[in-house]
């Protein structure tokens, strides 16, 4: 009876009223909708498979996913194949393998990745690559692939017919420069990766990519022979592409979000990289191209939430880190960005709000009417504080970081700046102007380190101008 039990279990979290238990214990079927026939791969009615039962027209960059009543368990040993019409296995995700990896954009190397994500009541299956246009698909699981919080296995699906869907019959176009994204599967693509695959390598017209309300649980990556790329979300704080990719799992691959292409833009849009506190390095954005913009966007990670290498422009963005949260060797102007140090747990080290590796030819980080806030958390940590850049100018002799016109809060040490091995550092320019607090009022910077300097107004003036710090005027 026991086994018994775990079918009508999974049948109960998977909200299907009319699922019959077969009794080799597959799931012969799953429901209405797919006994009726084709659906709509976007119909928002209650279901416990996505894509649906029978649906077409369904992305081809898919992600595959199942409602359960319960928190399930992801078990350790078991397949996931997805199955062409003619019965050839398309892909297959051994629980088994001690790594997964998958090719993301136009990385030679593939990256390691998670190809089932159980997030709440909801399993997600990521395939190893984008299925086929115009094919017909079933997703087969074995038994105890998901299993119960104490343990039992759930039945897995064993019938072709149970879990059924159709791809769309042909890839969409880049005639009109413009593609849509849309979790839902209502879209060109139902992945932000999808959209950029379909950008050619070498291309030479402007592509807008629109990301419509939803999270999207990926790593993204714009290979350097795809420039003119635009991001715009629909919605800032409901349009999230999040993903705990960091150096432990990929090494120097490890931003959740990669651009290394030229004339990039971002806007409207949450990146999260979700690696924990501790976590090793996890940039939510890394970009390498020049003439980068980030504009309106939310960046959150722990360590290395932001790193630039090439020359960009950052306007009205939020910024959460805790470790170097900002650092690169590019040219980076920020004009009016919430910088917020996060609280740290499992040490009583200060944050670092900038590591910054410019070159003596190189401009650095320059921030503009910007607002370094305190974690909120932070107020019950007695050790919670923060530094406004650090360096080793034993290694990196020409750093430069300017805050001009900005506001900090009292999380920001009076000393201000921190040298790493040194004492003194006669080429590293940490330079400041017209420092506040959160209320407006002149910040006392006496205390600021000596290897510091205030900027007179005239130099401020300069420095306030991003065409003079990048080489290009940032448009918007």
């Amino acid at each position: 009876m026991a086994g018994e039990v775990t079918r009508q279990e999974f049948l109960r979290a998977a909200g299907r009223a009319a699922a019959v238990v077969a009794s080799s214990g597959a799931l012969a079927s799953l429901g209405t909708a797919a006994a009726a026939g084709a659906v709509d791969a976007h119909d928002d009615r209650p279901s416990a498979l996505r894509p649906r039962p029978g649906a077409r027209h369904v992305c081809a960059d898919t992600p595959l996913s199942i409602a359960f009543r319960e928190a399930p368990v992801l078990g350790t040993s078991g397949l996931i194949r997805i199955v062409r019409s003619d019965g050839t296995v398309a892909d297959t995700i051994d629980l088994a393998a001690p790594t997964q990896t998958r090719i993301v954009g136009l990385r030679p190397t593939p990256l390691k990745y998670h190809p089932v994500i159980v997030d709440g009541t909801r399993a997600s299956i990521y395939p190893h690559q984008q299925l086929a246009y115009g094919e017909t698909y079933s997703v087969l699981i074995d038994a105890g692939v998901f299993n119960t919080a104490d343990g039992r296995p759930l039945p897995g699906i064993t019938d072709p017919r149970t879990w059924r869907f159709t791809t769309k019959r042909t890839a969409p176009t880049l005639a009109h420069g413009r593609l849509t994204v849309d979790a839902g599967g209502a879209g060109d693509f139902c992945t932000v990766q999808g959209a950029i695959d379909l950008v050619p390598a070498g291309n030479t017209s402007p592509v807008h990519v629109r990301v419509r309300r939803g999270t999207y649980t990926e790593i993204v990556y714009v290979g350097k022979a795809q420039p003119l790329v635009t991001v715009t979300g629909e919605d800032r704080h409901r349009t999230v592409v999040q993903y705990a990719n960091n150096n432990a799992l990929n090494g120097s691959s490890r931003a959740m979000f990669g651009v290394d292409a030229a004339d990039f833009t971002i806007s409207n849009i949450t990146l999260v990289n979700t690696t924990p506190e501790g976590g090793t390095q996890a940039e939510a954005f890394h970009g390498s191209g020049q003439r980068i913009l980030l504009d309106h966007v939310d960046l959150i990670s722990r360590q290395d939430t932001l790193m630039l290498q090439g020359a960009a422009f950052v306007n009205h963005s939020f910024i959460e880190g805790d470790v170097d949260f900002m650092w690169g060797n590019g040219g980076v102007f920020f004009e009016r960005c919430e910088l917020r140090a996060r609280a740290r747990t499992i040490t009583t080290a200060a944050d670092y709000h900038t590591q910054i590796r410019n070159t003596q030819t190189t401009h650095g980080n320059v921030y503009h009417r910007c607002r370094l806030t305190p974690d909120p958390a932070g107020a019950a940590i007695p050790t919670y504080r923060a530094y406004l850049a650090r360096i080793d100018p034993n290694v990196f002799p020409f750093s430069q970081v300017v805050y001009l016109d900005c506001a900090m809060g009292s999380h920001v040490l009076p000393a201000g700046w921190l040298l790493n091995n040194a004492t003194a550092a006669p080429n590293v320019q940490f330079w400041e102007f017209g420092s506040t607090d959160l209320s407006g009022a002149a910040l006392d910077v006496s205390q600021r380190e000596p290897f510091s300097r205030q900027l007179t107004a005239d130099e401020a003036a300069q420095w306030s101008d991003p065409q003079f710090v990048l080489g290009w005027t940032p448009q918007l």
